[in-house]
């Protein structure tokens, strides 16, 4: 969609610019008044009109353009656009009935959720990193002593 919009907007700018910027005659041969005038003149030959009205029938044809690109849009879209609607429709009607409402859960933010599942991860992996570096560790034999469940004359204990 970024793609289609960008290829919409390009020539328009582009033409744009060069129109006032060789209407301004700021300089060089792209950007002279005289290109600007023999440009026109030749448009006007070919369409049979008066080059002064070139520039306002290229507008009204970008206006169509853009009404037709923009419906074609809203089609792709319309889903998100009628629930986007509704939404505006009770936010309306919230605020001139004096009460707040609670917002849908369409409209809430997920992001509340990745947080939480976020910060969930960090403590799995936490834990695990914790748990395999002890493990790795090397131990003195009075921490492997004191840990055994025989006592040292070889017999088993109950306990500490």
């Amino acid at each position: 969609m970024r793609t289609l919009l960008t290829l919409w907007l390009a020539p328009i700018v582009v033409f744009w610019s060069w129109h006032y910027l060789s209407l301004a005659d700021v300089g060089g041969v792209i950007f002279s008044r005289e290109l600007h005038d023999r440009v026109y003149l030749i448009y006007g030959a070919i369409l049979h009109v008066d080059p002064d009205a070139i520039p306002g029938m290229i507008a009204d044809a970008i206006k169509l353009d853009s009404a037709i690109l923009f419906s074609f849009i809203a089609v792709r879209r319309r889903h998100a656009i009628a629930a986007w609607w509704r939404g505006c429709g009770r936010r309306l009607s919230a605020r001139n009935s004096g009460f707040a409402r609670q917002r849908s859960k369409a409209s809430r933010s997920s992001a509340p959720c990745r947080m939480k599942a976020a910060a969930a991860e960090s403590m799995r992996s936490a834990r695990f990193l914790r748990e395999t570096s002890a493990s790795s560790r090397p131990r003195s034999a009075a921490t492997v002593d004191s840990r055994s469940s025989q006592n040292r004359t070889g017999r088993w204990s109950s306990g500490p």
